[in-house]
């Protein structure tokens, strides 16, 4: 029992450390190079969370293995330990500030042309003297019509926002593409993407997320244990786990549902995503079972 409540606190412990030390990375990151945030990670803080949680995770199995011998246990330790700190990401996403991006000076766009906003897209055919011109408004959660034209509105004293119907509309740019080449390996669109809009989700999706996530990175445990070396081990779930991020980024694309369709089914993206992590899950728990034996001897 002592062990299992010190492989618990160690995991919220460490958690904190990787999270203030990523932030703080990230800050001299940004400070060294403007262009360059920490990971590539253009949604900062939600990304940067995530990123500490694969760290804590992947730092914390050898820990697991050297004190917990009982295999389901040690299942069970680090799935709580896990989604306690995932719930909290699930309930604090909506409070994390947004994607990194540059506000757009809408009077120094070329003529039609199509920004992205925090929520959509904007085409601005043209902007001068403190009016914008042919203006699409495209927000595809808007109702009742995700699509409004506009022959001419106003700009904000500024320039950088674009004023329909007494709301401002801010045009941003989208974060330059990364640059270390290291460090791409971790970048993948689709997830950054997906945390972005599960920011503006129900509660339900974001749980149903954190769920799948926690699945994914728990039950890389046995690839911690598959070679003699610890480094070897190590290494092979520390590659795993760039590719679980892999498999999010495709799970939160548009591609999975496009397969069901041809079955006549049709899934929320937040269930396509937690059965697909779970039948990873399910696949590695069969390696563990079948191939590996369990820490310390146990069963």
């Amino acid at each position: 029992m002592k062990a299992a409540l010190y492989v618990i606190g160690r995991f919220w412990l460490d958690f904190i450390l990787w999270l203030l030390a990523l932030t703080v990375a990230s800050f001299i990151f940004n400070a060294i190079r403007s262009d360059v945030s920490i990971l590539t990670l253009p949604a900062s803080a939600a990304s940067v969370a995530l990123y500490a949680f694969a760290a804590t995770l992947l730092f914390s199995f050898p820990r697991a293995t050297r004190l917990l011998s009982n295999r389901p246990l040690g299942y069970l330790i680090l799935f709580l330990a896990s989604s306690v700190v995932m719930s909290g990401f699930a309930f604090l996403l909506p409070f994390l500030p947004p994607t990194v991006t540059s506000p757009v000076n809408v009077r120094q766009l070329p003529t039609d042309a199509v920004v992205p906003l925090i929520d959509g897209d904007i085409f601005i055919g043209s902007a001068r003297d403190g009016t914008a011109k042919n203006v699409i408004l495209f927000r595809p959660g808007a109702a009742p019509s995700a699509i409004s034209r506009h022959a001419s509105v106003p700009l904000s004293a500024d320039g950088r926002s674009v004023i329909i119907d007494g709301v401002s509309y801010t045009p941003y740019l989208p974060p330059p593409d990364p640059q270390p080449p290291v460090l791409h390996a971790l970048d993948y669109e689709g997830t950054r993407a997906r945390l972005l809009e599960l920011a503006g989700s129900g509660l339900a999706e974001r749980l149903a997320f954190a769920l799948a996530v926690t699945l994914a990175f728990v039950f890389l445990w046995p690839l911690s244990r598959t070679g003699a070396w610890p480094i070897v081990s190590f290494c092979a779930s520390f590659a795993a786990a760039a590719g679980v991020f892999a498999l999010l980024a495709l799970l939160s694309s548009d591609s999975p549902g496009a397969l069901l369709a041809y079955a006549d089914l049709k899934l929320a993206p937040s269930w396509i995503l937690l059965g697909g992590c779970g039948a990873f899950s399910f696949i590695l728990a069969l390696f563990d079972l079948i191939f590996l034996r369990s820490p310390k001897g146990g069963r």
